[in-house]
């Protein structure tokens, strides 16, 4: 009798788990992640992520669902001049050294007029805050390509850039193109 009952325990356990029907992993030679900030409110800085890692993986329960997860290494931020990005990875700014890392992780994906919707977790210098990334995927064989964009604001994630922050925008524009290989 108590062996039956175990077996049906971990029966049950096994039916409501979800599996892994598919992992993929970002192609990094295929994908991009960018970002502008308005100087003086004349000026736009472009920027990139030279180092980031991320993986998706779909499941399969009761209905089909996505989670995306990524790393991006804060000392690979570039903007083309030497100079202001060993400011921005300080101590008074990004703190390279004790927040060496970006990570999001999505919560959701909802359609939405045409447009995918990505819902997640973004973690800057140890801040967290709620994001919404409206982005198109594009499936491709073996493949998907997600093409997006969010608007963070500098003062969610403590980036305060003392006498100069009156002079940078608040608003940070995200732009992203993640190129998914299957594992």
């Amino acid at each position: 009798m108590w062996h039956r009952l175990i077996l049906y325990f971990i029966g049950f356990g096994v039916v409501t788990t979800k599996v892994v029907a598919q992992e993929y992993h970002i192609a990094p030679e295929l994908s991009s992640i960018k970002f502008e900030v308005t100087h003086m409110g004349l000026l736009t800085v472009e920027g990139h992520f030279a180092t980031f890692s991320a993986q998706a993986a779909q499941y399969t329960s009761s209905e089909t669902s996505f989670t995306v997860t990524a790393v991006i290494l804060v000392e690979s931020i570039t903007t083309g001049n030497d100079s202001r990005d060993e400011t921005i990875k300080s101590e008074g700014y990004l703190d390279t050294k004790t927040h060496p890392e970006i990570r999001f992780k999505s919560e959701g994906f909802h359609f939405r007029e045409g447009e995918l919707e990505v819902r997640g977790e973004l973690t800057i210098k140890g801040e967290s805050r709620q994001v919404k990334i409206l982005s198109k995927g594009v499936p491709e064989k073996d493949s998907f390509r997600l093409i997006g964009s969010t608007v963070i604001l500098r003062s969610h994630f403590n980036l305060d850039f003392g006498p100069m922050d009156a002079l940078i925008s608040d608003e940070i524009n995200v732009y992203l193109e993640m190129v998914f290989e299957k594992a």
